[in-house]
């Protein structure tokens, strides 16, 4: 990707961030862990200076997933930590997620994929979640399985998941099933949709985990190694 277009990109990024700190300036004083004197959003030369500021933090040549964490390290600089559980957060995240959507994809360690594992009795997907994890994952999603006892889906539903590319699973992943996955040598990622933790437990150390879950229609992603979450808006805020 050429350079025009990457630091093209690190602009609308550090304007996207600036806005969106003013507007929870405005609206949420109280979030603020920087006094207004040192950081006047509604000042233009004090945007000019922030704006080129979070310009130079981002490294060179950065990853998606490296400025994404960036982001969020700004974010942090200047809100509260309960920011970050907040609603304002959550609708934030589709303008990090299309400001970041061309850059490079984090590298993986050599060739390899993710597999999708749907709790489909407790969690529904559609098209849209599933380019949204994809966003999420350093590894293309090269598998999608699907469990549930199929006596109490209805056709259409199981219809729809085949639709979707998964293959269908009866009742819960059993040990052997999560033994293959852990062994396989091309497994790098497993996301695993479900709102119960006691689902598909895998071992995060033999790979990456992250765990996925709904709060209100917004797709919370966890990596279950490093503890970081990721938000996706599975509709406009």
């Amino acid at each position: 990707m050429s350079a025009p277009v990457a630091l093209d990109r690190l602009q609308r990024l550090s304007e996207s961030l600036y806005e969106h700190l003013r507007t929870v300036a405005r609206n949420r004083p109280g979030w603020l862990k920087v006094s207004p004197r040192r950081a006047d959003f509604e000042c233009a030369a004090f945007r000019r200076t922030a704006v080129a500021c979070f310009c130079r933090q981002f490294p060179a040549g950065a990853d998606r997933g490296q400025l994404l964490a960036q982001s969020l390290e700004i974010l942090a600089f200047f809100l509260v930590p309960r920011y970050f559980a907040s609603v304002e957060h959550l609708c934030f995240a589709p303008t990090l997620t299309a400001v970041l959507a061309d850059a490079p994809a984090p590298p993986g360690d050599g060739e390899g994929g993710a597999v999708v594992l749907l709790d489909a009795a407790c969690f529904r997907l559609d098209g849209g979640d599933l380019d949204r994890l994809g966003i999420a994952c350093g590894y293309p999603i090269l598998a999608r399985l699907a469990w549930a006892d199929w006596r109490t889906i209805t056709p259409e539903g199981e219809a729809r998941l085949v639709a979707l590319g998964f293959g269908l699973r009866q009742g819960e992943p059993g040990e052997s099933e999560l033994a293959a996955l852990a062994i396989d040598p091309w497994l790098q990622e497993a996301i695993v949709c479900s709102p119960r933790p006691e689902f598909a437990p895998l071992d995060p150390e033999r790979f990456t985990v992250y765990r996925v879950s709904d709060l209100e229609g917004t797709l919370v992603v966890r990596n279950a190694r490093s503890g970081t979450y990721r938000f996706f808006a599975r509709s406009l805020c």
